[in-house]
């Protein structure tokens, strides 16, 4: 299940250099494996003499990171947002990035939670080579494992990386679960085991009232598409996947642009259409009744969030209805992760991988056919980011991916949240009707800002795009505004395909860079005022379309 958890601003030093951190992480394309976590490879001098020479300071290595990544420290001179900018643009570079938070539980809202499942990593490459193939996992090493735990326990499935999915046979506390995962990761053979716990679409309601494509347009707060699709309108041979709640996949303007996806949600309980994973993406509505994703909670109607965030990215153009997307020409690939009570980030990692093409075909699961350069994560989970949601991440960046992420709607920073806080993916803030940092939005530990939505005194501020109008069920496709980064995020991954759609060679460092060089300053005045750098950071800038698409290298 997942809860709204509020957690008050960090405390950071008013210098913005203070903030700036004193080493990076770097992942090589040849270091990003399954079992790196095993390998533990250092690097060689010839790659640290090559590293050194791209991003012109003299790097430190400081240790290797489970997932293959190198820690290293940098010159007290050096600006590490320079360095990271050369790293990237190589292409022996997966990413460079600064070094993920430790996220922990905040005290007052963990204990309202109650979980059941476990991901666990084996040391014993045999048992990751199982989990790959499909194998039933041995009885023996069951046994062994339900006698550690303390608590009756069963496989419910392998998972994508080698790992497996635990289940309890009833629902406890964070606490307790955490307890758990800490007596199972005590013995030597585990590589690393966490609690599953259920993230939630970053979005947030919002009245069908305004009738503008502000954010397309606007010269203040708006991206500047017109200028970008003077340059292009897009490509079919670019594919964008929207991790989300899937779509209504029969709305006229969107229905063109649809190609097969996959439905990841592994819960009949959670997944509203009768059933598992299966290969229709379809959303058939996440309404739930009061008390039913935990106690005291609310009624919700269907968020249609999913049909939302592909509308901005990709609604069919010039067809004289409706809304109209960043992109006019990508195809979208809908893979559907989160039913009522939220997502659960097991399904978030098999999701990421089949989205870029590196899950391997299954009886269970097709192969993808159509994998996609760039992923749209308009989803937040609480806390640091799982080993198994970050290799995944790895992997799809290795495929040639871009990761695109909400930094989530919690007024705090982004360091709380995954799969914000992820290495490797880029982070939007969001801004408001004026150019300014959305109220509702997290900063601090974001790449870039865009477009969200506010309500004001005007009443005109939020983003417009492709709904359904039922309250609970689909009911009539329409049109309908929103508020939250999770309407950030696809402004900047529409603006990405329409870059590949221009230079289709370009790396997923490389766009990440255009993204952040070409970012417009924020405006003066606003409400919340935007900063480049320290506490209340949105990043880089304000997504400019018209630059990063128009971009000619000096």
């Amino acid at each position: 299940m997942w809860i709204l958890f509020f957690i008050a601003p960090l405390i950071l030093p008013s210098v913005a250099r203070a903030a700036e951190p004193a080493a990076i992480i770097v992942l090589l394309q040849q270091q990003a494996h399954r079992d790196a976590d095993l390998r533990g490879a250092p690097l060689t001098q010839k790659q640290l003499d090559s590293l050194q020479k791209i991003s012109g300071v003299d790097l430190i290595p400081d240790a290797i990171n489970r997932d293959g990544s190198h820690r290293l420290r940098l010159p007290e001179a050096s600006v590490p947002g320079d360095v990271l900018q050369r790293l990237r643009e190589d292409p022996m570079v997966l990413y460079a990035d600064r070094e993920p938070p430790r996220v922990h539980d905040d005290p007052t809202t963990a204990g309202a939670q109650s979980l059941d499942r476990l991901v666990i990593l084996f040391r014993d490459p045999q048992l990751r080579d199982l989990s790959d193939q499909g194998g039933e996992f041995p009885a023996l090493r069951k046994r062994e494992l339900i006698n550690r735990a303390g608590i009756p326990l069963y496989i419910e499935r392998p998972m994508s990386g080698g790992a497996w999915v635990l289940r309890l046979f009833q629902r406890m506390p964070v606490a307790s679960v955490q307890a758990i995962a800490h007596r199972l990761a005590a013995d030597d053979s585990v590589s690393w085991v966490v609690p599953a716990v259920r993230g939630r679409f970053q979005t947030m309601p919002n009245d069908p009232l305004y009738a503008e494509q502000w954010p397309l347009h606007d010269p203040v707060a708006g991206i500047d598409a017109p200028t970008a699709w003077h340059w292009t309108t897009g490509s079919s041979h670019v594919v964008v996947a929207v991790l989300d709640s899937g779509v209504r996949t029969a709305h006229p303007d969107l229905r063109p642009r649809l190609l097969a996806g996959f439905d990841f949600v592994s819960d009949v309980w959670r997944a509203g259409d009768y059933n598992t994973r299966d290969d229709s993406a379809e959303d058939p509505g996440d309404a739930a009744r009061k008390d039913e994703c935990s106690p005291g909670a609310p009624a919700s109607r269907s968020s249609w969030h999913g049909t939302h965030v592909a509308g901005t990215i990709g609604a069919v153009a010039n067809n004289q209805q409706g809304t109209t997307g960043v992109d006019w020409a990508s195809r979208i690939l809908p893979v559907r992760i989160g039913g009522k009570c939220g997502i659960d980030p097991v399904d978030l990692a098999d999701a990421i991988r089949w989205a870029a093409g590196t899950l391997p075909e299954s009886n269970a699961i097709p192969a993808n056919h159509h994998p996609a350069a760039i992923i749209n994560l308009s989803v937040g989970f609480h806390g640091s980011c799982p080993p198994y949601v970050q290799d995944a991440i790895s992997d799809a960046l290795a495929a040639g991916a871009l990761i695109v992420a909400a930094a989530g709607n919690h007024q705090t920073s982004a360091e709380n949240y995954y799969p914000a806080n992820c290495a490797g993916v880029l982070s939007v803030a969001a801004t408001d009707r004026w150019g300014g940092r959305a109220a509702y939005s997290n900063y601090g530990r974001a790449h870039l800002a865009a477009p969200g939505g506010s309500l004001g005194e005007a009443r005109d501020g939020g983003v417009l795009s492709t709904i359904n109008e039922g309250l609970t069920k689909p009911a009539n496709e329409g049109y309908g505004y929103k508020l939250g980064t999770s309407m950030a995020a696809p402004h900047v991954s529409g603006v990405a395909a329409l870059i590949l759609a221009r230079e289709p060679d370009l790396r997923p460092g490389q766009i990440f860079n255009r993204l952040m060089r070409t970012a417009r300053e924020f405006p003066n005045g606003s409400a919340l005022e935007c900063t480049n750098g320290g506490t209340y950071s949105c990043g880089a800038g304000m997504l400019d379309a018209g630059e990063a698409v128009g971009w000619i290298e000096p």
